[in-house]
């Protein structure tokens, strides 16, 4: 598809994105600007991981159409896949409430429309790596940042003895500051299905505790009672304050939240609801019941 062909008007981003889903675009005009365009109006219907989601599918499925494996060395490339769509999310989001054909235009003229855009965050080994084409990798050059959703997950999925550990179910913990060496606070971003809990509901005798609210209506109860929390609102815990608190999610969407607490040695817990304590001594919990005997 030469660059005079592509569409630009919002009947022609429609027309060439069916063609794509239906796998009857002709190979010759799946070009790297029509990946652009189909990015954009599939980024234009759905949230991000939707989206993702919904192309891994449908990149796989067109290749398979048109006579193209998928497979180690051809295809489908889920790290240069999962790199663009973000990139083509970030120009939506410093664009937004442009007409569809209006953002189209000025996405190919950024970099984003010049192949070798990945290269300016990844060495082309990386890059053409199998393990590159299989799973996201981060990138290796540049400044160091992370895509949270592309943290390591927690692989312990509670820190709780039985039977508490079972409360947690359906909650996710990515570890963001482990990525960067931090080690005198955490930051994780966590996810809570409908249900989940943050944790017990407790109270730090040494540390520090902050929360943000990124997506979702979470249910704030503490010592004061509860209140639901919206996107963009935050919450505070100052150690030794004596304020239990936790997090439930008892909506029927998705709530994420970024978590942020200090390490201090000696810190203690309280859990005013479930016969449980808990001190945080050498870099790791030890609970016990409130009698003394070990959990």
């Amino acid at each position: 598809m030469s660059a005079q062909a592509l569409p630009t008007t919002a009947a022609e981003i429609e027309a060439l994105v069916t063609a794509f889903e239906a796998g009857t675009l002709p190979k010759p005009h799946w070009t790297h600007e029509a990946h652009l365009v189909v990015a954009l109006k599939t980024l234009d219907q759905r949230p991000f991981n939707a989206a993702l989601d919904h192309l891994r599918t449908r990149i796989r499925a067109y290749n398979e159409a048109t006579g193209t494996a998928n497979t180690d060395h051809a295809g489908y490339h889920e790290t240069l896949t999962v790199h663009f769509l973000r990139g083509v999310s970030g120009h939506i989001a410093r664009h937004p409430g442009w007409p569809l054909e209006n953002s189209l235009a000025a996405l190919l003229a950024s970099p984003l429309a010049e192949r070798d855009w990945p290269l300016a965050a990844y060495s082309r080994a990386r890059l053409e790596s199998i393990e590159a084409r299989r799973n996201w990798l981060e990138p290796d050059l540049g400044a160091k940042a992370l895509w949270a959703d592309a943290a390591p997950a927690r692989s312990l999925g509670s820190h709780y003895p039985a039977p508490f550990a079972a409360l947690m179910k359906g909650r996710e913990k990515r570890m963001l500051g482990d990525g960067f060496g931090l080690s005198r606070f955490g930051v994780n971003q966590t996810r809570l299905a409908p249900g989940a809990r943050t944790a017990l509901r407790h109270a730090h005798s040494q540390q520090d505790e902050f929360v943000y609210v990124l997506e979702g209506h979470p249910t704030l109860i503490t010592d004061d009672g509860e209140r639901e929390l919206t996107p963009g609102l935050a919450a505070g815990f100052a150690a030794g304050d004596g304020n239990a608190h936790h997090l439930i999610n008892r909506t029927a969407v998705e709530v994420v939240l970024l978590e942020i607490g200090d390490r201090n040695p000696g810190d203690q817990v309280d859990y005013p609801d479930d016969d449980l304590q808990a001190l945080w001594l050498k870099g790791q919990w030890h609970f016990s019941h409130k009698d003394g005997t070990p959990c």
